[in-house]
Formats: C-alpha cells, structure tokens, sequence
C-alpha cells in the first residue's frame, strides 16, 4: 500500500519529476473544485452578519456593547482556530479535519438566529467562527499536500473562492430577508432566514470531501520519509525541535496578516455604519462592503504569481499600504462622494492576504511545515486583528467621530512593511529553524 503522503505526488528519479498518473489528476481536479467549494463557506458567518446587524440587534436583542462583541468575534475565534489548528494536524488528516469544521459551521449557522437570547447567539456564532477559523488554517496545508509545484496558481485560485464567500453573502443578505419578509410578513423570519441559509452550502461541500476523506494525504506521519526516495520529509526541525514563534519568517508572515486583517476587519465591522451614518441606504452600504471585498479577486489573480516569480515582498507590501490608506482617507473626508472609488482602492489595498498566504506555502518546505506556520501565521494574526473593529468602536465612542479611527487603522498598516521586511528572504522556515538549531548546538559546544 502507498504511503499515504506520496500517494499521486510526483516523485523524484535521477533528478527528474514523474508525470502523474491520469488517475491521480481526476483525484487532483476533485480536490481543486472541493477546496473551490470550501473557500466559499470561511466567511459566511461575518459578512453575512454585518448588513443584517441592526434587525439582529433588534430581534435578539442585542445592546451595543453586546453588538460590538459580535463583530469583535471573528478575528478572536480565528485567532483560537490557528492554535488549535497545528495540534488537529498532528492527529487527523486534513481532509478529516475539513469534515469536523463544516459540522460546526452548519451548527452553528443554523442555530444561532433562532437563539433567543443574547449570549447564546454570541455562543453559537463562536461555533461557527471555530469551524471557518479552522478551514482558513487547513486550506495551505491541502494546497501544499496536494499541489507542491502549482502553489501560486492554486493560491489564486483559492482566494478567489474566498473572495467570493466574503462577497456574496454581504450582497445577498439584504435581499434575502426583505425577500422572506415579504413572502411571509414575518420581518424576524426574514432576518433569521437570511443568516441561516447558507448552512445549506455547508452541507453541499461536506459531500464533496467525503471522497479526499476516505482517501487522505495530508495525514500526520509516523516517519520521514527518506531522502533516497526523493522527497522532502514530512517531519523535520519545525515539528521536533523550535517553534515556529523562533523564525522572523514566521513573524513577518503573522504581522503581514494581522496588520491586513485588523484594518480589514474593522471595515467589515464599521464600514456600513460610517456610509448610513454619512446618509447613504443600507442596501448602498452593504454593496459597497460586497466590492470591498471582491476587490480581492484581482489581488488573488495576481498577487501570488508576482511574489513566486519575482520574490519582491517588500515591494507588494509597500504599495498595498499606500493603496488601502487612500481608501481610508477617501472614506473618512468623503464617504458619499466617489465611495465606489474609495472602495475600490481599499479593496486592493487589502491584498496583503493572498500575499500572506502564498507565503505560507513559498516559505514552508512540507505541508507540516505550512501546517504549522499557517497556524502561527494565523493564530497570532487574527489576535492582532480582533483588536480592529474594537478599537475602531471605542474610538468611535470615545470621540464621537470618525478621524480616530480611521487614523488608527492607517498608522496599523505600516506594520505590513515591517512584516514584509522579516518575510522578504527566499527560505524555508524548516531551513531557519535547523540553522538556529546548528548555531545554538555549536554555541553549547564551545562552551
């Protein structure tokens, strides 16, 4: 029987790479369009929320504080997913993982609008962030495990799907409840229904991993695999020896993320608010959060491809800061004049996140290795990030204005560059580790 992490991989004889066999490229297609399916699914439960969030406040009901809680959760429930990911990799497979994450979304999206009650919407709506949070950690280490040599083009590929996921449900969820409240009268049902139906998609990519489950090869390994059979070791100095929190690539991929992710969280969060406030419809608000997000669609299309052929991280991070800060700034001086070019802009600026994670697999030699570093990556980073939309909102309150805030968020971004700088050398995390491992043995050696 095929060890299960070389099964359909390319192997490596006299300095040549075997063609895959037919067979394994209909598996590899199956695995592409499920992991197309699975991006789709990681953002539902935030932007499907925020157009939504003064009936939810109102139907629940929910205060303001308890508002900001909500919209402070998902950045704090990724964050805890990127801890929990590394461990669930050391003892299931990925694509099994894959199965455990769409069980809690699907729980948790369904549950939460018929809660009843303020904290146990806030306690389901943790479920749910927990099992996307988990998929965000996953998605590198399929990508890594399945495509070792197609890392940017799957990359691109994935971000789209996540793009759209962030998109779609910020476009629709209006629509869909006033749609159902309509239909039906009920303006609570319609509300509960637009949050809870895209469990139903859920479910659909559940079907579509059975198969990668049965058959997976993300798996933890038992042992390395040696190097007379030309492949790289599933197990090496990152998962024995330092922690990944011990490379500055690590920490140049996690603050590229968090920096990213704070500022694009806290639009997510408070970026409707500020356009209703200024004057303009809800309906206006929540498709100018929709092109925000599908502004990552050129960035996924892009981004990956420039940072594997040219390596010039510095300079893709320098120009997504000046880019999102003029957004920003358009945003805060005027929101109701050329918003859609504001947000455009923004958008683009925030493609800092298909940079970060084409890092994961361009600087990880393994999909142990992406294992570990997308969980730090991304552990750490979304902590950083739950500090945005809360921070945004007690400034917010704190002022009684929009300027803090929104200076907050761009004095955040320069910290992208810092993260681009430590990211910027072309190496593997696993190589750094066992250099400060053979620095630190030599250290102890002469003394």
């Amino acid at each position: 029987m095929d060890d299960p992490l070389t099964i359909d991989r390319p192997t490596v004889a006299s300095g040549e790479i075997a063609r895959p066999s037919r067979g394994v490229t209909r598996r590899a297609i199956h695995v592409l369009a499920a992991i197309l399916l699975l991006t789709l699914t990681v953002r539902t439960a935030v932007t499907g929320l925020s157009p939504l969030l003064p009936r939810v406040s109102a139907g629940i009901p929910l205060t303001p504080v308890e508002a900001g809680l909500v919209g402070a959760l998902p950045p704090f429930c990724f964050a805890l997913a990127g801890l929990l990911g590394p461990p669930l990799l050391r003892r299931l497979a990925a694509e099994r993982i894959v199965l455990v994450l769409l069980a809690l979304e699907v729980a948790g999206l369904v549950a939460r609008p018929w809660s009843g009650g303020p904290w146990l919407f806030v306690a389901l709506s943790v479920v749910a962030l927990i099992g996307m949070g988990l998929g965000n950690v996953v998605l590198p280490v399929l990508v890594k495990a399945w495509f070792p040599h197609r890392i940017a083009t799957v990359t691109s590929i994935y971000v789209m799907g996540v793009t759209a996921g962030t998109s779609l449900p910020a476009l629709f969820a209006v629509p869909v409840a006033d749609a159902v409240t309509r239909a039906t009268g009920q303006s609570r049902l319609g509300w509960q229904v637009g949050l809870s139906w895209w469990a139903g998609l859920s479910v659909l990519v559940a079907v579509a991993w059975l198969g990668p489950a049965l058959h997976p090869r993300a798996v933890p390994s038992a042992r390395p695999l040696s190097p007379e059979r030309g492949l790289p070791p599933a197990e090496g100095p990152i998962s024995r020896q330092r922690s990944v929190r011990h490379s500055r690539i690590g920490w140049g991929i996690m603050l590229i993320f968090g920096a990213n992710s704070l500022a694009t969280y806290a639009l997510f969060a408070w970026l409707p608010t500020r356009l209703t406030e200024a004057g303009m419809s809800q309906s206006t608000a929540g498709l100018m959060l929709a092109v925000f997000g599908a502004m990552g669609v050129p960035a996924a299309l892009v981004v990956p491809h420039l940072v594997a052929r040219y390596q010039n991280v510095v300079l893709l991070t320098v120009q997504f800061v000046v880019c999102f800060a003029i957004g920003l700034v358009g945003l805060l001086v005027r929101p109701t004049q050329l918003t859609l070019l504001w947000v455009i802009v923004a958008g683009w600026g925030s493609g800092a996140f298909p940079l970060a994670l084409t890092l994961v697999g361009l600087r990880s030699r393994t999909p142990v290795g992406a294992g570990r570093l997308s969980g730090f990556a991304q552990g750490w980073g979304y902590l950083v990030a739950g500090v945005g939309p809360i921070a945004a909102g007690g400034l917010r309150q704190a002022t009684g204005g929009w300027t803090a805030p929104f200076v907050f968020i761009v004095a955040v971004l320069g910290l992208i560059v810092v993260g681009g700088v430590l990211a910027a050398p072309s190496r593997t995390v696993e190589d750094e580790l066992e250099a400060h491992e053979r620095a630190a043995d030599a250290t102890a050696h002469s003394g």
